[in-house]
């Protein structure tokens, strides 16, 4: 009887030392499968959760679902004194300064501001054009440059013409931002309102006044509104304001302006009167600067 115990113990440890060498052995064979696995295990249990937008020094960004993103900005070119429109995400807490930078401050305004929409609208343009960066679904962001035209003008403000004499140097300044810039969008046309004086011709090609004037402007000052436009998108164009005067002889002494002696109905530091008008002026720049009256 306790030889057969023996026997099963023997037997019991030949099975556990068969056992122990095959797991040493598979071991061996798999240990850097399981050498990974178990690091890995280690590592995962480690980690702290990850937090998205946090820099080196943990500190929070803005998260992608609060960032501030413009999806569209219409139209394309813009006008003084005119609306335009900035679509988005999250756009509330945006100012004129985030998108146009300092100098826009005094220039654009935003009229109204939602978190999806700012309409807004530009009084004065404060560069020829400016970049605003676009979110775009297809490639991403991008920096959409917007055109901004303001006025062009002439060599002056305004003119004196006489008749019978010939006009020159009655052009537009090609060294306008506004008009070099639209020059830049296509070819251009020009077009004046109302007409000229009878004798004066005006190049739409060019926008020059040349010619020699018979009609007058009865004695009075003439606004004349010249318009740059694309040749071929009219729609888009600028304005200049062309101020002249075209006199005969007789009309021209008649606006002169000229001291005379001081007198108790006249009393001023440099009294001046004018043919066209029965009263007297206390000083020569009050006579120059009247409508009637100046050159």
């Amino acid at each position: 009887m306790q030889k057969k115990i023996h026997n099963i113990r023997y037997v019991n440890l030949f099975l556990i030392f068969s056992f122990v060498f095959c797991l040493v052995v598979c071991l061996e064979k798999e240990k850097p499968a399981f050498s990974n696995w178990f690091t890995s295990l280690l590592v995962l249990g480690s980690e702290k959760p990850h937090e998205p937008n946090q820099d080196s020094e943990g500190n929070r960004g803005p998260t992608e679902t609060n960032a501030t993103q413009v999806y569209s900005f219409s139209p394309e070119i813009l006008f003084e004194n005119s609306n335009f429109e900035i679509t988005g995400k999250n756009l509330l807490s945006l100012s004129e300064v985030d998108l146009f930078g300092e100098n826009a401050k005094k220039m654009i305004t935003f009229l109204e501001s939602s978190n999806t929409k700012i309409t807004a609208h530009v009084s004065l343009c404060p560069t020829t054009s400016f970049e605003i960066p676009i979110q775009d679904p297809k490639i991403g962001r991008v920096n959409q440059k917007v055109t901004c035209l303001g006025t062009f003008s002439y060599s002056r403000r305004s003119y004196t013409l006489d008749t019978n004499i010939a006009v020159t140097n009655m052009m537009p300044l090609d060294s306008n931002p506004s008009l070099l810039s639209l020059r830049q969008l296509g070819e251009i046309q020009f077009h004046i309102e109302p007409s000229l004086p009878e004798g004066l011709q005006f190049n739409s090609v060019n926008g020059n006044v040349s010619g020699i004037p018979i009609g007058t402007t009865n004695n009075e000052f003439q606004v004349l509104t010249v318009t740059a436009s694309l040749k071929e998108k009219p729609h888009i164009k600028i304005d200049s304001q062309l101020k002249m005067i075209v006199l005969t002889p007789d009309e021209r002494i008649n606006r002169t302006c000229h001291p005379i002696s001081a007198t108790s109905t006249c009393n001023g530091p440099s009294p001046h009167v004018c043919s066209n008008v029965s009263k007297c002026f206390l000083s020569q720049f009050a006579c120059l600067t009247d409508s009637k009256c100046g050159i």
